[in-house]
């Protein structure tokens, strides 16, 4: 097994309100082995978001402490924070937030290579083109603006600036709501093959965007409440085979 790269102990967030507090997330202890992949999943309401805040340093938390390599987040100093950042790509449910729409795609992928400075300006214009074809957009589409896009297609712009700089960790925050189930299956087979080596932690509602991960967590009411791959977990989670179950219903629905 390798050595966890993410850890969280007895993680716990609870918000105050009227006559006592809201748990929100309670006792949650996970880790993440370097070059793995972690799926978390719940339903709406679990406290996905609030975990996935908690792990990208949004939010603190009230109980509990989450360390990367070794070394707790709540004692880094300035210098440790921003190793930290740097080593860590998020990539939220919502592109449109996180990208300028003042900017064209091209300078919203290329932005982490120029802060680095190690890249001239050709090798970053082909690294830009290499991205956008993993996620399956051509480098045709470098030149325009995020308004120009739907909600599916930037989300891979958005994804494709996460996988430019090879970080060491990706959290994906239910990354891929927006996209339908075929894009899905070819967008996560396309990132098993270009992060080779990092780690990915997958935070999602849907079970398709979660179900080869190395290891699922199943978090229901703030606490995790099952483990295991997904064919484990559908001889063992009673509340993993409901999610599985109404999410095949919903579609047939459709």
């Amino acid at each position: 097994m390798s050595e966890a790269i993410l850890e969280t102990e007895g993680l716990g967030r609870a918000f105050k309100v009227k006559g006592g507090a809201l748990h929100a997330l309670s006792d949650v202890t996970l880790s993440c082995p370097a070059g793995r992949s972690i799926g978390i999943v719940g339903e709406s309401g679990c406290g996905k978001t609030t975990l996935n805040r908690l792990l990208l340093l949004l939010d603190r938390p009230t109980s509990g402490t989450v360390r990367f390599k070794g070394r707790d987040l709540a004692t880094l100093d300035t210098a440790g924070l921003r190793a930290y950042r740097t080593a860590v790509q998020p990539v939220f449910q919502n592109p449109y937030s996180s990208l300028n729409p003042r900017m064209k795609v091209r300078r919203i992928i290329a932005e982490p290579l120029k802060a680095a400075g190690r890249m001239s300006r050709a090798e970053i214009d082909a690294r830009v083109a290499e991205v956008l074809e993993q996620v399956g957009l051509s480098v045709k589409v470098a030149d325009r603006l995020p308004s120009e896009f739907s909600g599916g297609q930037r989300q891979r712009i958005a994804i494709a600036r996460a996988l430019v700089k090879r970080p060491e960790l990706y959290i994906f925050d239910d990354s891929f709501s927006s996209l339908d189930t075929a894009t899905d299956a070819r967008l996560r087979q396309a990132l098993r093959q270009h992060t080779a080596g990092a780690t990915l932690v997958i935070i999602a509602q849907r079970v398709s965007s979660i179900v080869d991960a190395d290891q699922i967590l199943v978090l229901d009411d703030g606490r995790i409440v099952a483990h295991g791959t997904h064919e484990q977990l559908l001889e063992t989670s009673e509340t993993y085979q409901e999610i599985v179950n109404s999410q095949l219903a919903a579609e047939e629905a459709a």
